[in-house]
């Protein structure tokens, strides 16, 4: 799949899933992936699982982002949707996991996004082990929490304000 074929699905995916259409956008889904392949396989594994946390049923989407990386384990988009995923149902150990796995990849040190989430994640999953300190130290590493699905709900302002 080229580069453009897979935006052109992304993009046909999103339109489904806004307009609520989520029966549509699994069994689209479903039927690319029983055409594709290798790589193919996990842009398709990770598109649904995108489907199944629409519909909050982020273990299903966590299964799917599991069979990608096997898939596709130099894809480190698929590994920040898996840190995500674990950290919507509240896996704060599997998400710091992935986080930490996110955070020692160097081609994902550049990117302010992958970065803020994956430092927000692991705050979260250090106030929720107890330890604080830590938790405080990896909140004030995030540059703008609010470009992200979790600062959207939660700001750096905010994150340091509940540490503290």
């Amino acid at each position: 799949m080229t580069k453009d074929e897979a935006i052109r699905k992304l993009r046909l995916l999103h339109g489904l899933l806004d307009s609520g259409r989520h029966a549509d956008a699994l069994q689209f889904c479903n039927d690319e992936l029983a055409m594709a392949e290798g790589a193919d396989a996990a842009i398709m594994l990770k598109y649904r699982s995108y489907v199944w946390g629409d519909c909050g049923q982020h273990r299903s989407a966590i299964s799917d982002l599991e069979e990608a990386l096997k898939l596709c384990p130099a894809d480190r988009s698929i590994l920040h949707a898996l840190a995500c995923a674990h950290a919507r149902t509240g896996d704060w150990r599997s998400a710091t996991i992935a986080a930490e796995r996110l955070l020692s990849e160097e081609k994902m040190c550049n990117s302010t996004y992958y970065l803020d989430e994956a430092y927000l994640i692991l705050a979260m999953g250090f106030k929720a082990a107890g330890d604080m300190d830590k938790a405080r130290a990896l909140a004030s590493m995030v540059s703008n929490g609010g470009s992200t699905w979790l600062g959207e709900l939660l700001t750096k302002d905010e994150l340091l304000r509940r540490l503290s």
